[in-house]
């Protein structure tokens, strides 16, 4: 599959929003003679190398803030501009009697601490949309504090998370160590345990964020705080959802929902329903996801949260894509892109040039598809996100697998199963383990490509992964007819085929019907096969796969030929 574009990762004060990455089918072309047996390595007449998964975006696990922006995305290397106009929603809301929103909490608190502590430039300097005078007399009056003695302690960790959601605007090293501090000077503070989880989460430190966020419900249970219980519980779902427990992911996130509706919290539920949402466009029960999406939209259009907008019409375009409705796809993913340029969201931005890369990959359209991708790796690294870079290794090895370069290919699918087994990511390792399987595959290594399969057949059944278990029973039908075993070729082509009509994944089913038909052309059946191939042009059409409508025609045109 392509991989989820966004997981939202809530809190009262700060949240994390991450992707789950997202993966697509992409499918290389060899062709034989018929006359000749196959080369080592060659592919059956007919024979597309199977459902190749790809990945995209980030599984996410890109992490953009939930709740902590406004009109801007609280994430690495904001511009000044973007900045500035984050602080003056901050102080317009401030000045307002009622309730701030919950995702200016941060620099409303630092500009508080400023003004309290008598630091009028430091102050103005942040209004004005200037963070570095601030940064500055923040960490001297941590400093300060800390050496007043354990009665100022608490007034010393807020200055630390006063500094600490500032620098996670530009700089996350600074960001993590504040929070860190903060959380020794007051360690009965749910917001700054929780904003450090966050940054845990965002580096790939996974078990270090999931203890972190044990503390924070803890806090939340102990002082009774519905809203910190519904956050923490939320959060827990995302540490499920990215090891596979899809289950017990699904019981965090609606108790998290069940909490924010009796606390008529409508960002905690817009939350939840898309963390829902992206459960069930992991099972493959693509009518449930588009509506948890479709409420998730509701609810951050009500409230003018253009972030979570962004994230919900990037969910919806993955469904879409699931679907083969590449149009409607890319006007989603466009939609979402355009709203994560105007917050200067470099975690959003790369997630949807990744999977916009996989709409021109499946297009046949290879240059752009790695002009895409590439984008998108540079935005991964400049953010430090491990599961948006083993992402786009995935889809960079894709394409070399198109282009034939199956070294190149092997190294970038082995760049991103080391740093999905560093995440414990099981839906990237299964992907990662199906794709190197198809490079064993293309060299004739034909028992190291049934291990591959197997591993990540295996795994897509402990997360009950509908597309994947499609791709590997398509790869595998795959296997077995170079094997030449077609009764079992047969079998596990027809078990893809179902799956891929479940999913209404209509280039999962033509890749399916090129493939019977190749099955069917080796008994003699040219009839059946030419039926078979005309099904599959005809999908390919509806899709426009263009690359395959071509190898399609080719193929039925070989057989007319043969024919005459």
């Amino acid at each position: 599959m392509w991989g989820i574009e966004l997981k939202e990762w809530i809190g009262w004060g700060f949240g994390l929003a991450g992707v789950v990455l997202a993966a697509w089918l992409a499918y290389y072309f060899d062709r034989k003679k018929k006359s000749d047996p196959p080369p080592k390595g060659d592919t059956n007449i007919g024979g597309f190398t199977g459902n190749v998964q790809t990945e995209s975006g980030s599984v996410t696990q890109q992490i953009a803030t939930e709740g902590y922006q406004a009109g801007g995305d609280m994430t690495i290397g904001m511009t000044a501009e973007q900045v500035a106009e984050i602080v003056k929603a901050a102080v317009s809301a401030k000045r307002k009697d009622s309730r701030p929103p919950e995702d200016l909490k941060g620099i409303i608190e630092a500009l508080e601490t400023l003004h309290a502590a008598g630091l009028a430039e430091a102050e103005a300097k942040l209004k004005a949309g200037q963070t570095e005078r601030a940064k500055i007399d923040l960490k001297k009056l941590a400093i300060e504090r800390e050496h007043e003695g354990r009665a100022a302690d608490r007034r010393a960790a807020q200055a630390y998370r006063s500094l600490g959601a500032i620098a996670f605007l530009n700089d996350t090293d600074e960001a993590l160590d504040a929070c860190r501090k903060a959380t020794e000077l007051d360690s009965e503070d749910p917001d700054g345990w929780n904003m450090y989880g966050r940054i845990l989460y965002r580096v790939g430190k996974i078990d270090e964020a999931e203890q972190v966020l044990r503390k924070v419900l803890s806090l939340g249970n102990r002082a009774k705080d519905k809203s910190v219980i519904g956050a923490a519980t939320g959060n827990l779902g995302l540490i499920y959802q990215i090891r596979g427990d899809l289950d017990r992911a699904e019981e965090m996130h609606s108790k998290s929902l069940e909490l924010h509706e009796e606390l008529g919290s409508k960002e905690g539920m817009a939350v939840q329903y898309g963390n829902l949402g992206l459960v069930y466009l992991t099972r493959g029960d693509l009518d449930r996801a588009e509506e948890m999406h479709g409420k998730s939209l509701e609810l951050h259009e009500e409230l003018g949260n253009k972030e979570g907008m962004a994230r919900q019409y990037g969910n919806l375009g993955l469904i879409y894509l699931t679907r083969s409705d590449l149009d409607r796809a890319e006007e989603m993913l466009g939609r979402s892109l355009e709203l994560y340029e105007e917050l200067g969201s470099k975690e959003g931005m790369a997630i949807q040039f990744g999977n916009l890369g996989l709409i021109y990959l499946t297009r046949g359209d290879l240059d752009r598809a790695e002009e895409m991708h590439s984008k998108s790796l540079r935005l991964n690294e400049e953010v430090g996100n491990k599961e948006g870079m083993a992402s786009q290794y995935g889809n960079l090895g894709l394409i070399c697998q198109d282009r034939g370069d199956l070294n190149r290919a092997e190294d970038m699918h082995r760049k991103a199963l080391a740093l999905n087994e560093e995440l414990g990511r099981k839906e990237g390792m299964a992907n990662q383990y199906g794709n190197l399987g198809l490079i064993y595959q293309g060299r004739g290594d034909l028992d190291q490509a049934e291990e591959m399969h197997r591993k990540s057949l295996c795994l897509n059944e402990e997360l009950g992964h509908k597309e994947g278990l499609a791709n590997q029973y398509g790869n595998l039908g795959r296997f077995h007819r170079d094997h030449g075993d077609s009764d079992e070729a047969k079998h596990m082509l027809g078990k893809a085929l179902v799956l891929h009509e479940e999913l209404g994944n209509k280039e999962g089913l033509a890749t399916c019907y090129v493939n019977l038909g190749s099955l069917y052309l080796d008994k003699g059946d040219r009839d059946e096969a030419r039926r078979l191939w005309r099904e599959a042009l005809g999908l390919f059409q509806e899709v426009g796969a263009q690359d395959r409508i071509a190898q399609t025609q080719a193929l039925l045109a070989e057989l007319d030929k043969d024919d005459d």
